[in-house]
């Protein structure tokens, strides 16, 4: 008996650690799920020379994504989902949040975008967020590529 309520607490105690593990894998996944979507929208604007606008909507199951074209408004893409966080921008909780991309490159609105699932947290400055994607170094994808000088 004694066995089986110590096989049972340490059970108990595994599957905590485990969920709170899979929450935090989650949230990882999402943030950057989200981020790639935002290059992805923004290079998609400038190469297609056509606004569109990001739209991410509160739901019960989480956060709804898709994103719209401003000159053909049919031309709709919807996008997944991620889980249930709370957004904030500029302090603000949100249950809808826009995102605009123009095809001259520039996004908008200006602010902090954050996202939190208890502990962890997540920020991101609009437009700041973009202008430092630019500026990352292309590195070669195989390791016989790079050249010693």
């Amino acid at each position: 008996m004694i066995g089986i309520a110590l096989l049972a607490i340490a059970s108990g105690a595994l599957f905590w650690r485990l969920n709170r593990m899979v929450e935090r894998k989650r949230f990882d996944s999402d943030i950057n799920r989200l981020s790639h979507i935002l290059v992805s929208a923004r290079s998609l604007s400038i190469n297609t020379k056509m606004d569109f606008q990001l739209v991410i909507k509160e739901s019960k199951e989480g956060w709804n994504m898709r994103l719209i074209c401003r000159e053909d408004p049919d031309l709709i893409y919807p996008l997944p989902s991620f889980s249930a966080v709370k957004i904030c921008f500029d302090q603000k909780p949100v249950q809808e949040f826009a995102v605009d991309f123009f095809s001259s490159g520039f996004v908008g609105p200006k602010g902090l975008l954050k996202l939190s699932n208890g502990p962890q947290k997540w920020e991101l400055r609009f437009p700041e967020f973009f202008y430092r994607q630019e500026e990352s170094p292309i590195i070669p994808l195989h390791s016989s590529e790079i050249k010693e000088s």
